[in-house]
């Protein structure tokens, strides 16, 4: 696993010694940013079920302004701040460990771009995807990017969020999502 493009490109992430947590694949991470094009590079971002980090590292490395990385894990926050240190990325970055969708009470701002690639198995999109887009995280312009399993595909709109597209690489999905301005 390894950072793909920007000013860490080519720096290996380290994941936790733990089965809860499954990283996101290069290719899928590399078709994620593809399809966000310049939204995968500017602004504020928010890392859901982050685990080691991978998804908001590369955005940061692309040169996004800031990320938040929650996750419930402490092997996982640790994880997550070493792979900021490797990546020379840690002022721009916190690390917050909290459950979802708990830790949208403590946010206060919104994001430009919310990454979430929780464990497939255990983690159902109705458990969380209502309380992101009922948040202060959402705001207008806020794009959403929910990794999936392709048997399991959340709802096309949740609250504010509508699909826009949805990509599949092997067992893998990902499904965006943008703001229904109204």
């Amino acid at each position: 696993m390894r950072i793909i493009s920007g000013t860490a490109a080519g720096r290996r992430l380290r994941a936790p010694k733990t089965d809860l947590v499954r990283p996101t694949l290069d290719k899928v991470k590399h078709a994620i940013f593809n399809s966000l094009g310049a939204s995968g590079e500017t602004g504020r971002v928010l890392e859901l079920f982050a685990g080691t980090g991978a998804l908001g590292i590369e955005a940061l490395s692309r040169g996004a302004e800031r990320c938040d990385f929650v996750d419930v894990l402490p092997a996982s926050c640790r994880a997550i701040r070493e792979n900021l240190r490797t990546a020379a990325l840690r002022e721009r970055a916190r690390v917050i460990q909290a459950r979802v969708p708990g830790v949208f009470k403590r946010l206060q701002e919104p994001y430009d771009l919310i990454l979430a690639d929780p464990p497939y198995h255990t983690v159902d999109h109705e458990d969380w995807l209502p309380a992101l887009a009922k948040s202060r995280a959402i705001k207008g312009e806020t794009i959403v990017v929910v990794g999936h399993w392709k048997k399991k595909l959340p709802e096309e709109q949740w609250g504010s969020l509508y699909l826009l597209r949805r990509r599949q690489h092997g067992d893998s999905m990902f499904s965006i999502y943008a703001v229904e301005c109204e």
